[in-house]
């Protein structure tokens, strides 16, 4: 039974990892096709273009950060919580 849960809880860490490393290296390959993604109000305080290679970044290293399981109640936290954000400053379409 334990192997089990070990075996489920590195899928489910290596796809969560997957899907931000991903989205990261997509962002800064194309920033074009994501910067209608960042709300037009973010030229306020930042570039749009600044906060999408900073939120790559940010995602890439959250993604490693899956891989090697480090600090994961933290780790697991913030990415709930950028996740979180993504929904609603952008939304569900």
């Amino acid at each position: 039974m334990l192997i089990h849960k070990v075996k489920s809880q590195l899928v489910l860490r290596l796809g969560l990892a997957f899907v931000l490393i991903f989205a990261g290296v997509s962002i800064l390959r194309s920033p074009q096709d994501w910067i209608g993604f960042v709300p037009a109000w973010m030229e306020t305080f930042i570039s749009r273009e600044l906060f999408l290679t900073l939120h790559a970044y940010f995602e890439i290293i959250l993604g490693i950060a899956a891989i090697f399981n480090l600090w994961p109640k933290i780790l697991y936290a913030v990415t709930a919580l950028d996740m979180l954000s993504i929904l609603i400053f952008y939304g569900i379409d």
